[in-house]
């Protein structure tokens, strides 16, 4: 009798597994979401394309949709509800792109990208810490770029940027400081209102874009 229990458990537990795994399978799964550029100049056409399996099949044959419904959300507002589709931005910022698929029965599946829109192929701005200079003591210079190819947070990025700072004192015209570099030092030796001006070009694209600031000095 012992020899026919061990066998009936072991039969028992593989289909409490089997139903589990069934049940798993059932559920819809996003197997490829496209979405390109992510990243471009306005405006944007943004192109997307989705793939899924899975779900309830209990529904009319629909092809190779698996009876799957898409809904594509595009961020600002803008929907679609087919596999493929496309959408032009005209509003700069990130925005999410989402893919959801639902089955007859009601079960889903999500996937997202982000997608960033800017308004100028590169953009700059200028900083200074402290934004008041101190006479005697140094000043920080930096600036930070964003571009499709230039995260503003990662050093690397500004390898191929050619930076030129100039101090000019505003009340006879006079440049106290010329700098290269991303990040320099100056030291105001002299009370007054300053202007900094700084030129950041990208050889490669030939853009040049420029920013001001204005110190106040004492």
């Amino acid at each position: 009798m012992k020899r026919l229990i061990l066998p009936m458990l072991a039969l028992l537990t593989m289909l409490a597994v089997c139903v589990g795994c069934s049940e798993d399978e059932s559920e819809p799964v996003i197997t490829r979401i496209h979405v390109a550029p992510e990243c471009g100049v306005l405006p944007v056409r943004v192109d997307v394309y989705g793939a899924a399996s899975g779900g309830d099949e209990s529904g009319p044959a629909t092809g190779g949709a698996n009876n799957l419904k898409y809904t594509w959300n595009f961020g600002d507002g803008a929907t679609s509800t087919t596999s493929l589709a496309y959408h032009i931005y005209d509003t700069a910022g990130d925005f999410a792109v989402s893919l959801k698929v639902e089955d007859p029965g009601g079960k889903t599946a999500v996937a997202e990208r982000v997608v960033t829109i800017i308004a100028d192929s590169m953009t700059i701005a200028a900083e200074a810490a402290p934004a008041a200079a101190v006479l005697g003591e140094p000043v920080n210079l930096d600036y930070r770029a964003m571009s499709c190819e230039i995260d503003p947070d990662v050093a690397g990025d500004y390898r191929n940027l050619v930076q030129t700072w100039e101090i000019i004192r505003i009340s006879d015209g006079v440049r106290v400081g010329r700098y290269a570099g991303k990040s320099p030092n100056h030291t105001f030796t002299a009370a007054g209102t300053y202007e900094v001006r700084l030129s950041v070009a990208y050889p490669a694209w030939s853009v040049t874009r420029r920013d001001v600031l204005t110190i106040e000095a004492n």
